[in-house]
């Protein structure tokens, strides 16, 4: 979307000014992995692959070390490799576990030609359904300050420079693997089975059954994840909530069905199609409008029609080809004052094509 740049530095500058003084080095652009996971064993637990324009990302060795970044999605050191192995200091000090979190900006023809070059791959290692992604066709407003309260951007500020504080604590005297435990309602969990099933239809309509399967695990353990965050953000006590677990499963379905937009973007309507849809919903209001109980028109003056909608004969006879095709009329010869004439009519208790709602298409946006 237009803007993605400047929200990008936005969301970061809170995050940027409360990690200051950190011993290690955390904030990190596009590096190779091997340099990546060195920082990481060596010290470096808390890390944020940060870009603002992620063209480069996709088109270096990380953007497509999946494996590596599968493990660290789970907070789990890759295992050694070759280049690796032969420091034995830093195999006997290196950590088991770290926290790794991506958050890149990536333009659309980029992002698609990776996705054709990498997206089966990416799918099979099943590090594409660990990805949160958005995309938006929303331009950016010039003069939003008047438009946006920008109060709560300073809350914003203030609730992460707290959070990072009291995280880097921890993480001075435990190890990623050992931090507190948020535990879920038995409700919340419920609501969180529920939205599986449904992340799984939403997939159904272009995934293969086991990838369908798949998606719905991995979104739901994102839900999951983003009940986490705004339970923790917003400073509840106790268990996670069914009301906050709601909320984090609508998050979560726009980010999947955005996702699925993203992968299987819609191709659009063959022009003869569209001509055969404009054609009837045309005969059907001719229809209504003469009071025909069972509409019928000669097919010769149908086609005669064809300058009417800036179509050629030809392409008026295609139309008339697929709607009959499709079942939603049929041409046959009748007998009129003794003369032989071909009809066009229209099939009872048709009605005219509706744009399909594709399944991982959600209700409530």
């Amino acid at each position: 979307m237009s803007g993605k740049s400047e929200a990008h530095v936005r969301f970061n500058a809170p995050i940027v000014a409360a990690m200051k003084g950190w011993r290690r080095r955390w904030l990190f652009d596009n590096v190779l992995p091997p340099t990546l996971l060195r920082k990481i064993r060596t010290g470096s637990v808390l890390t944020l692959l940060s870009m603002a324009e992620g063209r480069g990302h996709l088109g270096g060795p990380l953007g497509r070390s999946f494996q590596d970044l599968s493990d660290l999605y789970d907070s789990n050191m890759p295992s050694f490799d070759r280049a690796n192995d032969d420091d034995d200091d830093l195999v006997e000090h290196a950590l088991d576990s770290a926290i790794l979190v991506k958050c890149v900006n990536v333009q659309d023809d980029a992002h698609r030609e990776w996705l054709d070059k990498y997206g089966q791959s990416a799918i099979a290692s099943g590090y594409l359904f660990r990805l949160l992604m958005m995309e938006s066709n929303e331009l950016a407003v010039e003069g939003a300050d008047e438009q946006q309260t920008e109060f709560e951007l300073l809350d914003y500020d203030q609730r992460i420079a707290e959070l990072i504080e009291s995280g880097l604590n921890k993480l001075k005297h435990m190890p990623v693997n050992r931090l507190p435990e948020i535990k879920v309602e038995s409700a919340a969990e419920q609501i969180l089975r529920q939205s599986q099933k449904r992340f799984e239809f939403m997939a159904s309509a272009v995934l293969p059954e086991r990838d369908a399967i798949v998606f719905a695990v991995r979104l739901a353990a994102n839900a999951r994840r983003i009940a986490g965050c705004m339970h923790v953000f917003e400073g509840y006590e106790g268990t996670v909530s069914p009301e906050t677990m709601a909320r984090a499963v609508t998050i979560a379905e726009h980010f999947g069905a955005c996702w699925l937009a993203t992968m299987f973007p819609s191709k659009p309507m063959p022009d003869a199609v569209q001509r055969g849809q404009r054609l009837l919903d045309t005969l059907h209001n001719w229809a209504r409008q003469a009071g025909m109980w069972a509409p019928n028109w000669r097919e010769a003056d149908v086609v005669a029609t064809a300058p009417n909608f800036g179509w050629s004969k030809s392409e008026m006879k295609a139309a008339i080809t697929w709607i009959c095709g499709q079942g939603f009329a049929r041409v046959v010869p009748r007998t009129e004052n003794g003369r032989r004439v071909i009809k066009l009519e229209l099939i009872s208790n048709t009605v005219a094509l509706q744009p399909v709602r594709q399944a991982w298409m959600p209700h409530h946006f």
